[in-house]
């Protein structure tokens, strides 16, 4: 996945992608990180009538507002998990702390997504902390 690394100087924004030629590069901490545009229309317009417009402001605010959502939902699991002295934020770390954050239908939905998902292949990844487990998900 290519990520977009916003660089802002002087009133003057420049996207940075980084990508295929430039895997290894990671962004400095504290600078802001955005989905790349494009994923996010492709997201938008998949549930909409295929003749809907989305207007380029709805794409930069969705854009702005999923890459602000991840960073708060990511940020805040890596908290706790440093609490519990981890070093792995798992996908039941990040689900446990969108559930802490209000966002627990939300959750319900996205465990039975994960429990499908951990059915149908081989290995789960590596386990965080037990924050959440089946029943919690829903």
């Amino acid at each position: 996945m290519v990520a977009e690394r916003n660089t802002t100087t002087n009133n003057n924004n420049s996207n940075i992608c980084i990508g295929h030629e430039n895997q290894h590069s990671t962004p400095a901490m504290g600078e802001e990180v955005r989905i790349p545009i494009s994923y996010v229309t492709r997201v938008m317009q998949s549930v909409l009538p295929p003749d809907t417009i989305i207007t380029d402001d709805a794409n930069e605010l969705m854009q702005l507002c999923v890459s602000k959502f991840m960073d708060k939902v990511t940020s805040e699991a890596f908290q706790q998990a440093n609490v519990e002295h981890q070093m792995i934020v798992s996908a039941d770390d990040l689900l446990w702390t969108m559930n802490r954050l209000g966002f627990e239908e939300f959750v319900r939905s996205l465990g039975k997504d994960l429990k499908n998902y951990r059915n149908n292949t081989d290995g789960s990844g590596a386990s965080g902390s037990n924050n959440a487990n089946d029943d919690d998900l829903g």
